[in-house]
């Protein structure tokens, strides 16, 4: 039970991480993409 606890806190954390980091890109980008408009 404590391992399969622990596996899926790693697997939201790493859902987590992923879904921040690609909000900081969009977050990097969308300036960018409205100052090319």
């Amino acid at each position: 039970m404590i391992h399969h606890r622990l596996e899926i806190s790693f697997r939201t954390l790493y859902i987590l991480m992923i879904l921040h980091e690609e909000n900081s890109l969009f977050w990097l980008t969308s300036p960018s993409a409205v100052k090319r408009k």
